[in-house]
């Protein structure tokens, strides 16, 4: 059963086959939804020329260029009622409305002069995509593009309907990130904070649950295989800088012990992370990828020699993990150079 949905003020039906012809400009697709919510149901309405463009701002020759484009395109027609002084057009709607294909819109939204062509025919297109339920969750782009005008002429329009208080925005996010938004048109107002969900097409709690668990699964998965990628390339480092004969070098020097246990850290984060950092050494910038290379190839003497030469120093050393990674990639680039010489 379909529940009725009572509307005390004065409304009209927009049909949403005229809003999506792309054949029609905004301009006539904004009086298209003025002239009907002055209609209502009888799809006909007969208001003088000056009360049409009081309500929607605009001079009379805009008005007869914009009328003059809906009866090309013959979405409406014109009568000639009375004689004399008392002749006055009657305008009629030549479509037929179909079940699901419209949207209601109120005649005081329509009325408000302050609001241009191109507001209106916005309103009258959420209209059409919320139906009775009076909400709808269109892009931004699909709008735009529908009703063939620029991205910013839409952000204006949508602001000014805000001002007016004739739509109210909610912007939804999953996950952290912004998702869609949400219109609220006709008086509609947000209850609850809610949270759409997309799984297969359908929106119900039972999907909702589904798609947190599939997703809970999926990060569980990831954070397994990062833990299993990160001891292994702990066990490859400890290998290469012999990290038990290390231990048993340094053994009783606290400060030793210290600077070994970060060195070991510096070495895998640098050959693990995907977001490794530049070095800039000697003038010259060394990119993430000659890091992790150089980092790969560290051994025991070279963690020993960089240790040993912090602990002979006397100066205060204000981020010991960044002089630390500076000194480690310095003696293996100093030891290479001095091979590269001596075969040279």
């Amino acid at each position: 059963m379909k529940k009725k949905v009572k509307i005390n003020e004065q409304y009209g039906i927009v049909n949403k086959k005229v809003i999506n012809n792309k054949n029609l400009s905004v301009n006539a697709k904004g009086l298209y939804v003025y002239l009907c919510g002055r209609s209502g149901n009888k799809r006909e309405c007969n208001p003088k020329v000056t009360t049409i463009c009081n309500d929607l701002g605009v001079t009379e020759a805009t008005f007869h260029k914009v009328k003059n484009e809906l009866v090309e395109k013959k979405i409406i027609y014109i009568k000639k009622d009375g004689e004399g002084l008392k002749k006055r057009n009657r305008y009629v709607f030549t479509d037929i409305q179909e079940n699901g294909n419209y949207g209601i819109v109120y005649l005081k939204i329509l009325t408000n002069n302050k609001l241009s062509l191109k507001c209106k025919a916005i309103y009258g297109l959420l209209s059409c995509l919320a139906g009775t339920r009076f909400v709808a969750y269109p892009l931004a782009k699909a709008i735009y593009l529908t009703l063939g005008i620029c991205r910013n002429t839409y952000f204006n329009c949508i602001k000014q309907l805000k001002e007016y208080n004739c739509i109210m925005t909610k912007q939804l996010h999953i996950n952290g990130r912004y998702a869609y938004c949400n219109f609220y048109i006709n008086d509609k107002k947000p209850n609850k904070p809610q949270e759409r969900y997309i799984f297969k097409g359908i929106k119900t709690q039972r999907n909702k649950s589904i798609l947190v668990s599939v997703l809970e699964r999926e990060m569980a998965k990831k954070q397994e295989i990062s833990t299993l990628k990160y001891e292994n390339y702990k066990k490859i480092v400890s290998t290469n800088i012999e990290y038990d004969a290390l231990k048993g070098l340094y053994e009783g020097n606290k400060r030793a012990m210290y600077l070994l246990e970060n060195a070991f850290s510096i070495i895998v984060s640098n050959i693990y992370s995907p977001n490794i950092k530049n070095i800039q050494y000697k003038g010259n910038i060394f990119y993430s990828g000659v890091v992790k290379s150089i980092f790969n190839k560290l051994t025991y003497d070279n963690v020993k020699y960089a240790i040993d030469c912090i602990l002979k120093g006397n100066t205060k050393i204000k981020n010991i993990r960044s002089y630390l990674r500076v000194t480690l990639f310095s003696t293996y680039y100093e030891l290479e150079q001095k091979q590269y010489l001596k075969t040279r």
